[in-house]
């Protein structure tokens, strides 16, 4: 049997939690009612607007578009 290297150990671990997270996630939703699903649902939403918007917008701080004058 083949010992993992460190990556991929820190890359089962990481996976195993998220299975985990997932799980727990999944079995609390099951027991929402359906007012509170959708409200689950509604800030899912928007927490995910947020996130994308914060890392996969194209105005961040480190880059900057600069215009020419012409004459």
């Amino acid at each position: 049997m083949q010992a993992r290297s460190p990556f991929q150990q820190s890359l089962a671990n990481s996976l195993a939690m998220l299975h985990k997270g997932f799980d727990a996630t999944a079995t609390w939703v099951t027991k929402l009612s359906w007012w509170k699903f959708f409200l689950f649902a509604a800030l899912s939403l928007i927490a995910a607007s947020i996130v994308q918007e914060e890392l996969f917008s194209g105005s961040g701080g480190a880059t900057s578009m600069h215009s020419e004058k012409k004459p």
